[in-house]
Parts: structure tokens; C-alpha cells; sequence
């Protein structure tokens, strides 16, 4: 599991957790619904992943626990304006998972498995036909 409840206690407040999964109004996080949006966002990250590497990934890398999690703090909102953070969160969590998808960068660091960074690649083909003067 990428996202987990734990996970999204650390980068989110209680209070936001809760009014965002609790339905009914109550001050307590909706452990199911949580749990469902955590589920969820591991489903979609991998589905970006498989394309490159073998999925659940073990170890996990730290970038792919917050990219689960702002994506799972996105599936939690509902009928949002594009202008909320949460929005920004998951588009960018989707271009680097794209990154990941495309080659053009990798969760994982140097090549001694270090995950504390990533690692870009260059993606921009080296420009021709034209030089400075």
C-alpha cells in the first residue's frame, strides 16, 4: 500500500480528514472511506507504473507515498473548482507519474536503490537547424 490512513494523518490534519470523509457530519475520519480513496489512488498510480516496472513496488519510494496521497486527497474532494490546491496536487502527481510511465524520469535514485530522490532524464530532443550568433 502506497497511501495509507497513517500516511494521510501525517500530511493532513485530523479535521480536514474527517470533514472530508465523514458524510454525516461527525468531528471522526470515516475509516472506510479513507481506507477506499487510500485503495484508490494506489490502483491509479499503479496502473502508471506497470508500464515500466513490476507492481505493488517494494520498497516503496517516498516520492510514490506523496503522490498517493495527494492523490487520495484529491479523490476525497467532491465538485471542486480547478483553482483548489488539491487540484493542482493531482495534476501534478499525474505529469510526473507520466514521466515515470514515459521513461523521462524514474521514483527510484541512483542506481544503488538509494529512493530519497529522483533521478530526471533529459526529455527534450537536443534542438537542430539553428545556432546562436
Amino acid at each position: 500500500m502506497y497511501a495509507s490512513p497513517d500516511a494521510m494523518r501525517d500530511r493532513y490534519r485530523e479535521a480536514v480528514l474527517a470533514q472530508l470523509t465523514a458524510f454525516d457530519g461527525a468531528d471522526l475520519i470515516d475509516e472506510a472511506v479513507l481506507a477506499r480513496a487510500c485503495a484508490d489512488a494506489d490502483s491509479e498510480i499503479d496502473s502508471f507504473l506497470a508500464v515500466r516496472w513490476p507492481v505493488p513496488l517494494a520498497p516503496v519510494p517516498a516520492v510514490i507515498v506523496r503522490l498517493a496521497c495527494d492523490i487520495a486527497y484529491y479523490r476525497l474532494h467532491q465538485d471542486i473548482a480547478d483553482e483548489h490546491p488539491a487540484v493542482r496536487l493531482y495534476r501534478d502527481a499525474l505529469a510526473l507519474l507520466r514521466a515515470y510511465a514515459a521513461g523521462t524520469a524514474t521514483p527510484f535514485g541512483q542506481a544503488d536503490g538509494n529512493v530519497s530522490t529522483v533521478a530526471l532524464a533529459a526529455s527534450a530532443p537536443p534542438r537542430q537547424g539553428w545556432r546562436l550568433r
